[in-house]
């Protein structure tokens, strides 16, 4: 066996590598295989109660060989092994290393009932018996094993709830009008979360038009997510019927107002859309501007904006008109593009620095342009952007 010093940081790498791995089979490998490369013991396994009427079968082993594989592949009901797993010797700090019998070994064999919410027996041969100190290392390690199979279970919880809400706050599969395409990009500033506080959203109304919203929750993370959920289920629900989006705003800017913080608000653009005359109407609460790449230039429409939603129940919401001519692209974003500041803490990129990056854009598709601006602004910071970024461009051919 490993000298107990380095037997003691190889174990510390051990838990650390089995936490990393996420996923349960790999954990389990990763266990045994560190018991006997890292720790130099003979063979590792792990023992399952696959049946509560039956005793433990063998599911996973390194370093088994031959004979040993079948002298080791059950255990009967009632043994000590099998007691040791059905819990009554398994509370965390009753944990101990117990020394097993089987004839026709010539190592000895050391067992371990794992603490919940693992249900295995760990097992390992070794040719020399153990020390006190190496089987305390040995209960530690199955205490790491557990934890790191708690929080992989989490994991497994919480990304079945980030799936959900993605599936909430996408647009579904939406046929846009003859002659419209829409391209989007959308990056959440959180680490291993892929949605935030930034919405988007577009859809075919009651009347035929196509609604497109872009919008902003204040805060990151999975709480900033579901007030954005919330704020897309209302969008949808006032705006379907093909409502005006002033009305709309209204609607929504009370909505807000009564389910979420006093502190918390959402800023918006909604636009309308007539597919026929590619007249657009479109409401502004506390939003930047939206961009219309012409044939020429790249124009920021001169709109004021009104207050967020949510801060004032009384606020009135303007409505507002352009024209999409054939080969515009009416182009949405969210403040995580202006606001893109580079790491070493220079200027943000602002406005004009958006418009100058669309200017070079014109003549691609939709969806073109979405990625022309998310690879500038990460050309602009370096890779470091720190708030979520949502992009939405329509274009008319």
């Amino acid at each position: 066996m490993t000298e107990p010093g380095v037997a003691l940081i190889a174990a510390v790498e051990l838990v650390a590598d089995t936490v990393e791995a996420t996923e349960p089979r790999a954990m389990r490998k990763r266990l045994l295989s560190g018991l006997v490369d890292d720790l130099g013991l003979d063979a590792a396994m792990l023992w399952t109660l696959l049946d509560a009427d039956e005793g433990l079968t063998l599911t996973d082993n390194v370093g088994l060989h031959g004979d040993h594989v079948q002298l080791l592949s059950s255990w009967p009901p009632g043994s000590t092994p099998d007691q040791l797993a059905r819990g009554g010797k398994r509370a965390p700090d009753r944990l101990t290393v117990s020394h097993a019998d089987v004839e026709g070994l010539t190592q000895s064999l050391y067992v371990l009932a794992l603490p919940e919410p693992a249900t295995d027996l760990l097992g390992v041969l070794a040719r020399e018996p153990i020390s006190d100190a190496f089987a305390r290392l040995l209960v530690a390690l199955g205490r790491g094993y557990s934890v790191a199979l708690r929080q992989a279970a989490l994991l497994r919880d919480n990304q079945h709830v980030v799936d959900a809400m993605v599936g909430e706050l996408r647009p579904g599969s939406v046929p846009l009008p003859e002659g419209y395409a829409i391209g989007h990009v959308y990056r959440s500033a959180t680490v291993n979360v892929p949605i935030g506080g930034d919405l988007y959203d577009w859809f075919r109304t009651d009347r035929g038009q196509l609604g497109i919203a872009i919008g902003d929750v204040s805060g990151k993370g999975m709480q900033a997510a579901s007030r954005a959920a919330m704020a897309v289920h209302s969008l949808r629900a006032f705006a379907l019927s093909g409502a005006s989006p002033h009305v709309v705003a209204q609607m929504l800017n009370t909505t807000v107002a009564g389910q979420v913080e006093t502190e918390s608000f959402v800023t918006l653009v909604y636009a309308r859309v007539d597919p026929e005359t590619a007249g657009i109407e479109f409401v502004l609460a506390g939003h930047p501007p939206p961009v219309v790449l012409r044939a020429s230039s790249a124009e920021v429409l001169d709109v004021a904006s009104d207050m967020p939603l949510g801060v004032d129940v009384s606020t009135s919401f303007t409505l507002h008109e352009t024209v999409l001519e054939p080969g515009d692209r009416l182009v949405l974003f969210t403040d995580g593009v202006t606001e893109a500041r580079p790491a070493d803490g220079g200027d943000l990129l602002e406005l004009s620095g958006l418009v100058d990056l669309l200017d070079g854009t014109r003549a691609l598709a939709p969806q073109e342009i979405a990625d022309a601006v998310w690879d500038g602004i990460q050309a602009y910071t370096a890779g470091d952007t720190t708030d979520d970024c949502a992009v939405v461009v329509l274009g008319r051919d």
